[in-house]
């Protein structure tokens, strides 16, 4: 099994499991000491949910960050780590590994001037 997903459009792209691997052992040391590396490129830190005030546990309740890297050679396509706490506000662990693509959205802000 040479390719791990089949292009059914022209934006989908092909990436054999050596390609996937090496992407994956890259996450663990970029934005930590790098911004690029050999396939990715660091971009930004988004917050996510955020149910905890790092002070008393809430029992069920969590926070979230999301990583987001772009792949070098395919641009259009980026690589998205969430993270989730736990009730306290601690002990970061890896939820969700996903390559999305960018989508932009216009939002309508009402606001006193």
């Amino acid at each position: 099994m040479k390719k791990l997903m089949k292009a059914t459009n022209p934006l989908e792209q092909q990436f054999s499991l050596s390609t996937i691997n090496k992407i994956i052992a890259e996450t663990s040391y970029l934005n930590l000491y790098d911004k690029q590396g050999q396939f990715l490129i660091y971009k930004e830190t988004i917050k996510g949910h955020q149910g905890v005030d790092n002070v008393d546990g809430v029992q069920g309740e969590y926070n979230e960050t999301h990583k987001i890297f772009q792949l070098k050679d395919h641009p259009e396509i980026f690589l998205k780590l969430t993270y989730r706490s736990d009730s306290y506000g601690d002990n970061l662990s890896l939820t969700t590994f996903a390559f999305v693509k960018a989508k932009e959205k216009t939002i309508t802000v009402y606001e006193f001037e």
